[in-house]
């Protein structure tokens, strides 16, 4: 079955003859969707490293991301959560971004999982990339 398509008509400025173009009327947008992690960008090195996280604390975020994973990020950000202007983050985040090559994102993501417990992404669409593990708040506190 095919899905129903939105026509919008608009006509040229350089020409009188009428242009019709299609608009997906079920697009998405990524706030409606449900989340999906991804480890890549993972920062090993630095002050906010995944290293340092220990086996009883990875069990704690691997549940806490699975909680996460039944809502949509309107959901998840009504807990918490939310994007923040790169230039808003400390110095030392700025820099680490510099070393891992994503200096050219305007936003990271901050992830509440509990009280200062903080998960620092890169998110795209609905994707997010992984980036620092923020046990104390530290990366963008709060004033």
């Amino acid at each position: 079955m095919k899905r129903p398509k939105k026509v919008v008509s608009y006509t040229p400025v350089d020409t009188k003859k009428e242009v019709k173009v299609s608009k997906c009327s079920t697009c998405i947008e990524w706030e409606s969707q449900k989340p999906s992690w991804n480890f890549s960008m993972m920062d090993r090195d630095g002050q906010w490293s995944w290293k340092n996280v220990s086996y009883g604390k990875w069990i704690e975020i691997v549940n806490k991301l699975q909680e996460f994973e039944n809502l949509s990020w309107t959901q998840i950000k009504e807990k918490g959560s939310h994007q923040i202007e790169v230039y808003k983050i400390v110095k030392e985040a700025r820099q680490r971004l510099t070393l891992l090559n994503q200096d050219d994102t305007d936003f990271v993501f901050s992830l509440r999982l509990t009280g200062k417990n903080r998960i620092f992404g890169i998110l795209r669409s609905n994707v997010l990339n992984f980036v620092w593990w923020d046990p104390n708040h530290e990366i963008c506190p709060s004033k």
